[in-house]
């Protein structure tokens, strides 16, 4: 077996065994030999040529700078004048190695290509719609982010049906262009990553919103104030004091569901998830609508690795089936299945 499933993401896809609409570890395997390797197999060719160049580039660099030093010495020169000879080769050999033997695409263009050949494949009957993403009333609504997005886009629209609960994902760019000192100028990214909305089989009795907030955490009672001074969402709740409590924000004025939500195993599961995933984790019961985002690069691209390694595939594939699994989990804990949804999609 490839592809193996790290140990968080077992555990939430363990709440719902009966989720059959994604496809199994053994069948994205298949998929992978058949499908994914070959073109993952391009992507290596390429930073394999380059590691090598990069090398080459390298002991020319250091051959040059050793002959600069040994005429030195022959010469009988000061140390300073092989240093003077070097520093142009130095430059020039970094100058060479950012634009020449870098491909800082890489790692988006394999994301980009997993999007591609991935989604499609890994629901049953699913619409995929490259070009299109979640609709922004949804972004929006889910009260996430207090600044509103100047620039909102994504790729890689998937609409499907999870049983009884339809749902939408897509891959979401939202920023805006700060004005204000000491960003002023500066593109604050909100959202760079996968948003996931399904719907709930009741409305909540209030809204709820869980945020990756590490500002607790970085400056202490300072950053439990700045997360107190909160205007647009909920009321601040301080339900826990634990490590999940450093990591993440609740915002809420009914605590009944939220404390079902977020049981101990939950709240561990949820806080080993970021910080192996690197990701930030947001999520929002408004209404009858769940809303999830994953913030952060899908894949963790390593130039020195190699590309046609099934790595990448699982950590995109883990991602996805996260998002689907934990608004089963939510639903199945909250609102048991009695009757049929309808949603026009």
């Amino acid at each position: 077996m490839l592809l193996q499933r790290s140990k968080a993401f077992r555990w939430f896809w363990a709440k719902v065994p009966y989720f059959v609409v994604v496809k199994t570890v053994a069948e994205i395997e298949e998929l992978y030999q058949a499908a994914l390797k070959p073109k993952l197999e391009a992507f290596e060719e390429r930073r394999f040529t380059l590691y090598h160049q990069r090398r080459q580039l390298v002991g020319l660099t250091v051959a040059v700078i050793t002959f600069a030093g040994l005429v030195t010495l022959g010469y009988g020169l000061p140390y300073w004048w092989a240093l003077l000879a070097g520093l142009p080769v130095v430059a020039l050999s970094a100058y060479l190695y950012r634009q020449k033997f870098v491909d800082p695409n890489m790692g988006t263009a394999i994301q980009e290509m997993l999007a591609q050949e991935l989604l499609p494949k890994l629901f049953k009957d699913p619409q995929h719609d490259p070009e299109k993403s979640i609709p922004y009333k949804y972004f929006s609504e889910s009260m996430f982010f207090t600044h509103l997005p100047e620039n909102f886009g994504g790729r890689h629209l998937l609409k499907g049906q999870d049983g009884d609960l339809p749902f939408l994902l897509s891959e979401i760019s939202a920023s805006y262009d700060s004005g204000d000192p000491p960003t002023k100028g500066q593109t604050i990214i909100l959202l760079d990553g996968l948003l996931f909305v399904t719907l709930f089989r009741r409305d909540f009795a209030a809204p709820v919103v869980v945020l990756s907030d590490d500002t607790r955490q970085q400056l202490g009672r300072l950053g439990r104030k700045i997360q107190q001074a909160n205007l647009y969402r909920p009321h601040y709740t301080q339900l826990f004091e634990d490590e999940f409590a450093d990591h993440f924000a609740i915002y809420t004025n009914d605590v009944v569901e939220i404390r079902q939500i977020l049981t101990p195993q939950t709240r561990q599961q949820l806080l080993q998830l970021k910080k192996d995933s690197g990701l930030a984790i947001h999520f929002s019961l408004i209404g009858n609508r769940i809303t999830i985002a994953l913030n952060g690069p899908l894949i963790n691209f390593d130039p020195s690795a190699r590309c046609d390694n099934p790595v990448y595939v699982m950590q995109y594939y883990e991602k996805v089936t996260f998002l689907l699994s934990f608004g089963r989990a939510i639903n199945e804990l909250l609102a048991p299945k009695k009757t049929e949804l309808s949603w026009d999609l």
